[in-house]
């Protein structure tokens, strides 16, 4: 049976191998933030705080996505991810009781 040497680390691609060309947006979903918070079962999970950490690692917007029905998404979770973000984008369908969310919270932008 032959040796084979074992390597000793892993290559990771780092942001200076990925180029990012001008005019690029880096925009993060936090669609399944409140899914994953939903299943921890634990209400400490806040999507402003990861909002802010996002932009803090150098984001240029944030993103959720919503369904009529608002779960597992909050209606705290618009507004503490409007407060947080400097670019918010806000996805969802087309509905009165959703517009008026989107009208109260005011994102930057709304894809419906």
């Amino acid at each position: 049976m032959k040796n084979t040497p074992v390597p000793t680390a892993i290559p990771i691609a780092t942001a200076a191998d990925t180029p990012i060309r001008p005019g690029m947006k880096i925009v993060v979903s936090l669609d399944s933030w409140p899914a994953l918070r939903e299943l921890a079962g634990d209400d400490r999970a806040d999507l402003g705080l990861a909002a802010s950490v996002a932009e803090l690692a150098g984001v240029d917007a944030v993103r959720l996505g919503i369904q009529e029905e608002l779960a597992p998404v909050r209606e705290s979770d618009v507004i503490a991810l409007r407060a947080a973000a400097r670019a918010f984008e806000l996805r969802m369908p087309v509905s009165p009781t959703l517009a008026k969310l989107a009208l109260s919270a005011r994102p930057d932008r709304v894809v419906l």
